[in-house]
């Protein structure tokens, strides 16, 4: 591992002789020269310098190497994030970074070196699969030219790789890079599900919910680990009340609060959808009527259509309605109008 020479100060710079700051310029155009001849490469993951015995080769970069070191890997495929984590190696976990490297994951090698490795003097749990799956699959010629597309995959898979999940890009800067692509998932799964479930309106109420996203993934290590968790789980409760979140807290007017107006629309339709009226109370105030009567009703007499409305309006409007009284009868013209005027005298027709 090496070492990067760092430029001096001004005040130290100021202090150092002549020939001193030759000899500084020297170490530092010896590192420089490193980094253009690419015989010292930065791990973007740890940060260290380090020379290419360091990287897996890759020609498919302009540096020749895999531009991520092979301890960053090592950690990363047995999901530590600490040297003095337990490893954690799995099929997944060594998948994940197969592709990512675009090399393809023969599903019987893999196995069978797992087996292999774990038959061996040391524990299990100490053993690095990948890295040796990784020595023949870069060296034996069946494996030459072959990448991600040219996996084979057990019949436990029914010969079917389901496409392995990955966090997105701006996870890493949300949740920060101290995690592995595991953790980070589920920080990212968690958080998501916080906020398809309640309103996260504030700077403050986002805060929360990362912090709680953090705390379970605390207790999941912790339970993976044998250790106690009693702690943990109160810093999350105490989290969970922070926000009104708590199951205690979870009853109606609390949730409540906590939702949005559309959330709560969702909730009444899928928990309490209003129920369909009996047949006495379907059209209690006769809206129905009325609308079919002085809106379609109306509207049909006024464009001339026979129809039911049109008939229904006509019903309806009769019975407010008044009509002129027509006389055909002579003798109930002549009575009517003895009734009025009084019956007309001999002499007064003469005029």
């Amino acid at each position: 591992m090496a070492t990067l020479i760092q430029p001096l100060n001004d005040n130290v710079l100021a202090k150092r002789k002549l020939t001193e700051v030759k000899d500084d310029y020297k170490k530092l155009r010896t590192d420089y020269l490193k980094l253009v001849d690419n015989n010292v490469i930065i791990c973007p993951f740890c940060g260290e310098a380090q020379t290419t015995k360091a990287y897996y080769r890759d020609d498919s970069y302009a540096i020749g190497v895999f531009p991520e070191c092979k301890r960053c890997i090592q950690r990363e495929v047995e999901q530590r994030v600490n040297d003095t984590d337990p490893p954690n190696e799995t099929v997944e976990s060594a998948q994940r970074m197969l592709q990512r490297m675009n090399l393809p994951y023969i599903d019987s090698l893999y196995k069978s070196l797992k087996n292999d490795l774990a038959n061996g003097v040391r524990e299990r749990d100490s053993v690095y699969v990948f890295g040796a799956y990784l020595t023949p699959i870069k060296s034996l010629p069946q494996y030459k030219g072959k990448t991600w597309k040219n996996s084979e995959f057990g019949t436990e898979d029914n010969a079917q790789h389901i496409q392995v999940e990955h966090p997105r890009p701006e996870s890493y800067d949300f949740f920060g890079r101290n995690y592995t692509e595991d953790e980070i998932l589920f920080l990212q799964k968690q958080y998501d599900d916080w906020l398809a479930r309640y309103s996260c309106e504030t700077k403050a109420q986002e805060v929360l919910f990362l912090q709680i996203c953090y705390k379970q993934l605390e207790i999941n290590k912790l339970q993976k680990a044998g250790r106690d968790t009693s702690k943990a789980v109160k810093d999350l409760q105490d989290l969970m009340g922070s926000l009104n979140v708590k199951p205690s807290q979870s009853n109606s007017d609390a949730l409540t609060e906590a939702l949005t107006f559309g959330q709560l629309i969702a909730k009444w339709e899928e928990e309490d959808p209003i129920p369909e009226p009996e047949e006495d109370f379907k059209d209690v105030d006769h809206i129905g009527k009325y609308i079919d009567v002085f809106f379609k009703g109306h509207l049909s007499k006024m464009m001339g259509l026979k129809n039911g409305f049109s008939s229904l309006y006509d019903k309806f409007m009769s019975k407010y309605t008044v009509k002129r009284q027509t006389i055909e009868d002579e003798a109930e013209s002549e009575a009517l109008f003895e009734h009025i005027f009084g019956k007309v005298k001999d002499g007064d027709s003469d005029g």
